[in-house]
């Protein structure tokens, strides 16, 4: 009977064995040899990433093509004068465990899209001044087929680097030498160090459900702060009000409205502060005009 790595190996070169049992096997090695790294990722792969979108692996973040949907039902693409602007709206962080994605990849589709923020979408019509009653961004296969496989062929540098080590596992369980050895070498998987739970995908064309950090609204200190804010503050109650207060801002019709948002803003990101500090002069600008 192969030893667990040996094992791994030919499971990572055979695309017949999905990620998600090629992960499972990962996991049983990581816990059997004590790699904290190695199982934190894979437990962020198996589960689901719960965490800022800068702390994802890289190969979780990629660029969408944002479309805006008309109220006659037609889906266009949407173009900002501001790149940065763009650029923030179309990122994509993709939070959901990688067997969601091998779902998805099961279907026909050769796109998937990737609702963007009702509430922010309102804001974006606001500012430009256009009916928009939807807004989604459009990522391709290729760039979810990239992370599944990007998932399989980090589990076979990781298990060549066991074998490297001499560490090969007999059937299920590892010696203490090899255990010794897995201590002292230091071998490590992907880049994530982080907290984890469960996301949520599926079908359409398909349709990717998630906690989605492509903000706009009608200043364009509010719409970098929100942007920020969605990536940075993973804590959903506090993320949120934090974006509550910004779109008041954003909305008030008059100055009182106004700052009281802006209070509001201040108290709601107490323990956050650095994330908002850098737009804070551009909004006291506003504020004082």
């Amino acid at each position: 009977m192969p030893g667990l790595v040996e094992q791994l190996q030919s499971d990572a070169l055979d695309n017949s064995v999905s990620v998600g049992t090629l992960l499972g096997r990962v996991k049983i090695c990581a816990v059997r040899l004590g790699l904290e790294d190695a199982l934190a990722w894979v437990e962020g792969e198996l589960n689901g990433y719960d965490c800022d979108g800068d702390k994802l692996p890289p190969y979780r973040v990629t660029q969408g093509i944002t479309n805006a949907q008309d109220r006659f039902g037609r889906w266009t693409p949407i173009q900002f004068g501001d790149a940065d602007l763009a650029d923030k709206i179309a990122k994509v962080y993709y939070k959901e465990p990688v067997s969601s994605y091998e779902e998805l990849l099961r279907s026909d589709a050769n796109t998937f899209m990737i609702p963007i923020d009702n509430g922010l979408v309102n804001i974006l019509a606001k500012s430009y001044g256009v009916e928009i009653i939807a807004m989604r961004n459009m990522v391709s296969r290729g760039a979810m087929h990239a992370i599944v496989q990007k998932a399989r062929n980090l589990v076979l540098d990781w298990s060549l680097e066991l074998s490297r080590a001499g560490i090969n596992g007999d059937g299920m369980s590892f010696s203490a030498d090899e255990r010794e050895r897995a201590d002292s070498a230091h071998i490590s998987i992907g880049t994530f160090h982080g907290t984890f739970s469960t996301g949520d995908a599926s079908g359409e064309g398909a349709r990717i459900q998630q906690s989605y950090s492509a903000t706009a609204t009608d200043l364009p200190a509010i719409v970098e702060l929100i942007a920020a804010v969605r990536a940075n503050v993973s804590e959903a109650t506090e993320q949120e009000a934090i974006v509550a207060a910004a779109m008041q801002i954003a909305d008030a019709k008059d100055k009182p409205t106004m700052l009281q948002g802006y209070d509001r803003l201040i108290a709601a990101a107490a323990n956050h502060m650095t994330v908002i500090a850098p737009f804070l002069p551009a909004i006291g600008s506003m504020l004082a005009s």
